[in-house]
C-alpha cells in the first residue's frame, strides 16, 4: 500500500512545481520588491499604504537592478531613490514637494555614523544612509528613529532645523552575542564567534522533510545533533542521552519536550524567536547539564500592532496572536492542538504506529479497541515595559499528551487504561538598565512534569498505576557591566529546589510505594567577554560554582572560549567546560508506563544515583568566502557516573544497575555553498564513543548511541515565491546486541554475546519538500506547503530487542523508523 502512495506523492509534487514556477501573470509589488531583495542584495523601505493594491508584471530574469527599477518606475509612477549600496527608499513624486526633515544619526559613544537606522514620522518610513543622513517629508506627528543596539529617539518636528544637525543615539547594552556566519545551511540559522548556533523558527528557510520550522528538529540538521530514536525532542548531543541536554524556554526548565511522546516538538515554533544550542563552552551563567545546552526564547519587544496567525496541516492546528493592550503592554497568545483521531489521515497512522509500536496497543493478542489519543499545547506571554529602563515580562507555557484505550476480556468486560504526560511552567523577568554600561535582571520560575500510567490486567483483575512527578522552583540574579569598551563583565546567583516523585500501586495484592526526593542548589558565577585587536581576537573566560544541598557537594567547574580570526577568512576556535547534573532518567522496566514511555526521573542522591560531571575540549577552524563555508571541529568528551538503567539495554544487562562512565572522540565537518537563488550544504561526523564500567565484563565495550559515521546533506532553492529542499541522511548503525547463534537459550533464558558486540543495518533517508508563498494585500501572507518524508519507503530499524515465545524460540522484536511519510499544510499570518 505505502509503495503505491509514493507515485501519487511524487506526481502531485512535480505538478505543483511546475505549475507554480512557470505561471507568469501579473504579481503584488510587494512580492517583487521581496523578490529583488533577495536577488541584488538590496532592502527596500516604504510606507505600507503606498504599495497597497500595486501589480507589476515581473521583470526579465536576466535584468539588471537598474532596469527592474526603471521597470517599477515606468509601470507604477512611484519614486525609487538609492540610500548608498542597498538601500532603496520608496516615496510618491508628490511627497517630494513637501518641506524636509533631516539630520545626521551618531553615535553617542563613538561620534561614528549610524548606517541603516530606522526614522518614521506616522506613515513615513525611511533609513539612514553610509554616513548616518536621512530626509523625511514634513509632517506634524513626532519623529522616532530606531537602530539595532541603541535606545530609541522621539522627536517632534521643531527639534530639527534646515542646516540638518548631528542626533546623537545611546547605545543600549543588552547582549553579548556576535554573528560570525549567518544562513548556515538555510536561511535562518546563524553560527557565534562563541560556537553556539542560533536558529530563527520565524525566518528560518525550507529544510528537507520539514517545510514548516519545528524547535528541535531543525537542530539535527547540524554535525554532532542526532536522534538515534529519529524523534524530534529525543536528541542526542555529541554521544549524549536526551536527558543529559539542558533544554529552557524563557528561563524556564522544560523536562517534558515532545508531542506523539517525542516525535514531534512540544514546544509552538511559531512563538518561539530564538533558539540557541551550545555543544561546547557553555556560559556559566547555564548549568545542570552534561551534554549540550538548548536556550529557547520567545518574543521579547513589545507589540506595536495586532498581528497573529494560524495554520493546519495532517496532525495538528494551532494559531497565535499578539496584542498591545496601550503603549506599554503587550500579550502574546498561541495554542496547538492534535486533529480528532477519528479523522485519522495518512500522516497520523504513520505517526501512531511509530510512537506505539511494540507496546500493549500494537500487540495482536492485546484485545485492545477505542484507542484515542490527543495532544496540546498552550503559551502565553504578558510584557510591560515600565520605562526606556524597566521591563517586566511574565511567561506561561503547558505541554500535554493524553493516551486512552479500553481493554476487553474473554467475558466482554471492558476496562480503561491510560496514560497522560504533562509538563507546565511559568517565569517571571525584571530587567533593568542602570546606565549605558550596567543591567541587572532578577528572574524567578517555577516547572512541573507529571507522567502517570493505569494499566488494566483484566484476566487477574489487576490495575497497576504508575507515577513520576518533577517541581522545581528556582530564581536568578545576574548583573551584566560594561567594565571598557571591548570587555563584558557577567556575575550572578542562581538557587533551585527540584522534588522528584516515583510511584507504583497494585490493587491486588494491594500495595503501593511513593519515593520523593528534594535537592537545594545554590549557583555563583562569574564570566567576563573580552574583545582586543578590531574584534578578530574574542576570549570569554568563565567559573560557574555549584552546592548541592542533598549531597552536601560543591563543584567548581571553569568555562572557557577563544576564537581568533586569521586574516580575513579564516577563523580558529578553542572551547572547554566541566559540567554537573543532578536529574537522570532511567527505565527500571521496557514495559513501565504501558511500555510506551519507559523513562522516568530520578534525582541524585550520593548513594544509588550518583552525580552526573562531565567534561569537554573541542578545536576548530573554518573559511568563509564568496558564499563558501568551511568548518571542522575536533572534540573529546567524557561523562562519569553514568548508570546503566539510563542507558535502555534491552539485553543481559537490562534489569543491571551500576555505576560507569562513556567517552566520545570525534570530528565535526560543515561544507554550505551559497550560489545565487540555491544553497548546498553537506556534512559529515566521525566519532567514537564508549562504556566504561568496571563491574562489568567486558567492562570497555560501545556505546549504545555509538554512530560511527554519519552523513547528510542537500540542496534548497528559492525562485519567486516558490522553496524547495531535498536531502538524504546516512549513518552506521548502532551497536546492538545478538543471541549466541546457535546457542540463542540457556535454561529457558536469551544467552547473549558480549554487550553491544554486533550493529544493526545502515540508516538512510532521503526527504523532500516545498512550499509556496503567496500575499493578500499588504496585510495577509500565506504559505502552503508538503513534505515527503522517507520519500523511498526504506526500512529503518532503530533498536533490536529479543524475546522467547512460546515455542521456546528466540524472535526479534524491532523498533522501525517512520516509513514513507507525507504531510501537507496550509498556514494563514497577518500585520
Amino acid at each position: 500500500m505505502r509503495s503505491k502512495q509514493v507515485p501519487f506523492f511524487l506526481s502531485t509534487f512535480f505538478l505543483l512545481t511546475y505549475t507554480i514556477a512557470f505561471s507568469q501573470t501579473k504579481e503584488p509589488l510587494r512580492k517583487q520588491l521581496q523578490v529583488t531583495e533577495n536577488k541584488h542584495s538590496v532592502i527596500f523601505t516604504y510606507a505600507d499604504e503606498i504599495v497597497n493594491e500595486v501589480f507589476v508584471n515581473p521583470p526579465s530574469k536576466k535584468a539588471t537592478l537598474d532596469d527592474i527599477l526603471t521597470t517599477f518606475t515606468k509601470q507604477t509612477g512611484l519614486r525609487f531613490q538609492t540610500l548608498g549600496t542597498r538601500y532603496i527608499v520608496i516615496t510618491r513624486p508628490a511627497e517630494q514637494s513637501r518641506p524636509m526633515l533631516c539630520a545626521t544619526i551618531l553615535s553617542a559613544e563613538t561620534g561614528e555614523p549610524v548606517m541603516g537606522a530606522t526614522a518614521q514620522a506616522g506613515p513615513q518610513f525611511v533609513v539612514t544612509n553610509e554616513v548616518g543622513y536621512f530626509q523625511l517629508a514634513g509632517s506634524s506627528d513626532e519623529v522616532v528613529i530606531r537602530s539595532l543596539g541603541f535606545e530609541p529617539l522621539v522627536l517632534s518636528a521643531k527639534d530639527f532645523k534646515a542646516e540638518c544637525p548631528p542626533l546623537f543615539m545611546k547605545v543600549r547594552y543588552t547582549t553579548l552575542e556576535e554573528v560570525t556566519v549567518d544562513d548556515v545551511i538555510a536561511t535562518g540559522i546563524e553560527e557565534k564567534v562563541d560556537g553556539s548556533v542560533t536558529i530563527r523558527p520565524q525566518v528560518l528557510g525550507i529544510l528537507p522533510g520539514l517545510p514548516q520550522p519545528d524547535a528541535l528538529q531543525a537542530l539535527q540538521y547540524l554535525p554532532s545533533v542526532k536522534s538515534a530514536a529519529e524523534a524530534a525532542a529525543d536528541i542526542n548531543i555529541r554521544g549524549g542521552t536526551n536527558d543529559q541536554n539542558l533544554v529552557l524556554l524563557d528561563g524556564i526548565k522544560v523536562y517534558q519536550t515532545g508531542h506523539f511522546f517525542g516525535l514531534i516538538s512540544g514546544l509552538n515554533p511559531h512563538v518561539i524567536s530564538k533558539i540557541n544550542l551550545t555543544r561546547n563552552g557553555t556560559s556559566a551563567y547555564f548549568g545542570e547539564s552534561t551534554s549540550g545546552t538548548i536556550h529557547m526564547q520567545t518574543q521579547d519587544q513589545l507589540s506595536e500592532k495586532v498581528t497573529g496567525g494560524g495554520g493546519i496541516n495532517m496532525l495538528y492546528a494551532d494559531g497565535f496572536l499578539s496584542v498591545p493592550l496601550s503603549k506599554k503592554i503587550s500579550v502574546q497568545l498561541a495554542a496547538r492542538s492534535s486533529l480528532p483521531s477519528s479523522w485519522q489521515t495518512t500522516t497520523y497512522k504513520r505517526y501512531f504506529n511509530r510512537a506505539f509500536s511494540n507496546s500493549e496497543i500494537s500487540r495482536p493478542d492485546s484485545a485492545v479497541s477505542n484507542q484515542n489519543f490527543f495532544f496540546f499545547d498552550t503559551h502565553v506571554k504578558l510584557i510591560y515595559e515600565a520605562t526606556h529602563r524597566d521591563k517586566i515580562s511574565t511567561s506561561f507555557f503547558n505541554v500535554s499528551n493524553r493516551l486512552e484505550y479500553e481493554k476487553e476480556a474473554s467475558t466482554r468486560e471492558q476496562k480503561k487504561s491510560s496514560l497522560e504526560q504533562q509538563s507546565i511552567g511559568s517565569s517571571i523577568n525584571y530587567s533593568r538598565l542602570w546606565s549605558d554600561r550596567v543591567k541587572t535582571t532578577i528572574e524567578g520560575y517555577i516547572s512541573g512534569y507529571s507522567l502517570k500510567a493505569i494499566n488494566q490486567d483484566i484476566p487477574v483483575n489487576q490495575q497497576l498505576t504508575q507515577g513520576n512527578d518533577v517541581l522545581e522552583t528556582g530564581i536568578r540574579l545576574a548583573a551584566l557591566v560594561q567594565v571598557k569598551k571591548n570587555f563584558y563583565l557577567q556575575t550572578g546567583y542562581q538557587f533551585f529546589e527540584t522534588g522528584i516523585t516515583n510511584s507504583d500501586a497494585v490493587n491486588n495484592p494491594a500495595f503501593s510505594r511513593s519515593i520523593k526526593e528534594v535537592n537545594r542548589t545554590h549557583a555563583i558565577f562569574a564570566e567576563g567577554n573580552y574583545s582586543m585587536h578590531e574584534d578578530r581576537t574574542n576570549v570569554r573566560v568563565g567559573v560557574r560554582g555549584n552546592y548541592f544541598s542533598k549531597l552536601n557537594t560543591a563543584t567548581f567547574e571553569p568555562r572557557i572560549v577563544f576564537n581568533q580570526r586569521l586574516g580575513r577568512n579564516f577563523s580558529t576556535e578553542l572551547l572547554g567546560e566541566l559540567k554537573s547534573q543532578t536529574s537522570v532518567q532511567v527505565i527500571d522496566l521496557q514495559s513501565d508506563f504501558l511500555g510506551v514511555e519507559k523513562r522516568r526521573w530520578l534525582l541524585s542522591n550520593g548513594e544509588d544515583v550518583p552525580l552526573l560531571k562531565s567534561r569537554q575540549i573541542s578545536t576548530g577552524i573554518s573559511f568563509n568566502k564568496n558564499g563558501l563555508l568551511v568548518s571542522a571541529d575536533a572534540f573529546y568528551k567524557q561523562v562519569e557516573e553514568i548508570l546503566t538503567s539510563s542507558q535502555g539495554f534491552q539485553n543481559q544487562l537490562e534489569f543491571v544497575r551500576t555505576g560507569g562512565a562513556y567517552d566520545i572522540v570525534g570530528l565535526d565537518v560543515l561544507l554550505n555553498k551559497k550560489v545565487k537563488h540555491l544553497n548546498f550544504w553537506f556534512g559529515y561526523s566521525l566519532a567514537e564513543s564508549n562504556y566504561q564500567f568496571a563491574d562489568l565484563r567486558p567492562s570497555r565495550f560501545a556505546n549504545t548511541l555509538d554512530i560511527r559515521h554519519a552523513l547528510n546533506g542537500g540542496v534548497s532553492a528559492r525562485i519567486r515565491q516558490w522553496e524547495i529542499s531535498a536531502g538524504a541522511n546516512w549513518h552506521t548503525g548502532r551497536p546492538t546486541t545478538n543471541p549466541v547463534l546457535g546457542n540463542e537459550v540457556v535454561n529457558g533464558t536469551i544467552n547473549y554475546e558480549f554487550a553491544n558486540s554486533s550493529r544493526l543495518q545502515n540508516y538512510f533517508r532521503v526527504d523532500v519538500s516545498a512550499r509556496w508563498h503567496f500575499y493578500y494585500g499588504s496585510k495577509c501572507r500565506s504559505n502552503v506547503g508538503i513534505s515527503l518524508w522517507n520519500i523511498l519507503d526504506n526500512e529503518n530499524v532503530l533498536s533490536q530487542s529479543y524475546e522467547v515465545n512460546s515455542s521456546k524460540e528466540v524472535v526479534a522484536v524491532r523498533q522501525l523508523g517512520l516509513a514513507f511519510t507525507p504531510n501537507i499544510f496550509v498556514r494563514l499570518t497577518f500585520n
